[in-house]
């Protein structure tokens, strides 16, 4: 006995799958900023489609940011210092420049520099070792006060041309102009302060000699033409040319045409070339022809 398996001929309905639908892209960005409001570094952008990917990815962010936090006070505390690689031929500071270390005297050398001191021709040294002996090498103090000296008076007239410029919107703060009036007061002797930076510019500008450059005035756009609309050409109806007149008249024209030719005479035989006379020839109405006139 065989069983029997019944086959279903009915078509199952095949399932519709949607496509996934593709989610747009957003953007969160924020300005790091310090305890006073000012900006540090750049924006942070963060690009993400879902709420999910933004997520980790500010994890990600944190996570990295602990670590190096981290590490940092790990080197702190074990006085790991990053060293840079300087050339060897970069100016560096001379040792002991700024370093005022007194140096105190013995018994004898106090009672040998009491005897300097009394003798013109040892004075000098016996000063400098005691001034050396209380407050460090007269030298270096010297050296020292002098750039001191000499990077305060730098701020100092930086601070007075830029109070300068700010109060003088006439002036045109190039380079070459600010040379040349840094120059002009050096000639002079003039102490580098705000007026005399406009005693300067008043000498050296356009009412003065005329030697600073001024700033290109800006040119200026070419203003929009408007343009005026034009007419359409109106449309005009093709013109039927008429036939130009022969002259010819009913009493001076013929309906026939011209008369046929009757024959030739001796001139225009005598005119015939030999290819077209040798043709005539062969004509049997030649000869009856040839003696006719036209």
């Amino acid at each position: 006995m065989t069983d029997e398996i019944e086959v279903s001929t009915s078509e199952q309905p095949v399932p519709v799958v949607e496509a996934p639908q593709e989610l747009p892209e957003q953007t969160f960005e924020f300005q790091p900023t310090d305890d006073e409001g000012n900006p540090i570094g750049g924006k942070q952008v963060f690009k993400y489609k879902t709420q999910q990917e933004l997520q980790e990815k500010l994890q990600k962010q944190n996570t990295e940011l602990i670590k190096l936090n981290r590490r940092l006070t790990r080197d702190l505390r074990l006085g790991t210092v990053l060293n840079d690689e300087i050339p060897q031929d970069a100016p560096r500071v001379p040792a002991g420049r700024y370093d005022f270390a007194p140096v105190p005297l013995s018994a004898e050398e106090r009672l040998q520099i009491v005897q300097q001191l009394n003798d013109p021709e040892t004075a000098d040294v016996a000063a400098d070792r005691l001034i050396k002996s209380r407050i460090g090498d007269p030298e270096a103090i010297r050296q020292t006060l002098t750039q001191v000296r000499q990077e305060v008076a730098a701020m100092h007239a930086k601070e007075q041309a830029e109070a300068f410029i700010r109060t003088t919107p006439d002036f045109y703060a190039c380079p070459q102009n600010r040379d040349t009036i840094i120059s002009w007061m050096l000639k002079n002797e003039l102490e580098p302060v705000k007026e005399n930076f406009k005693l300067a510019f008043e000498k050296l500008g356009p009412a003065g000699a005329g030697v600073l450059v001024e700033k290109a005035a800006p040119v200026p756009a070419p203003e929009p033409v408007a343009e005026t609309p034009q007419a359409a050409p109106e449309a005009h109806a093709p013109q039927t040319r008429r036939p130009a007149s022969s002259g010819l008249t009913r009493e001076n024209s013929s309906d026939t045409g011209p008369a046929p030719k009757k024959g030739y005479s001796p001139e225009e035989i005598d005119k015939m070339s030999s290819a077209d006379y040798k043709r005539l020839v062969l004509d049997p109405d030649f000869k009856a022809k040839r003696m006719q006139r036209a």
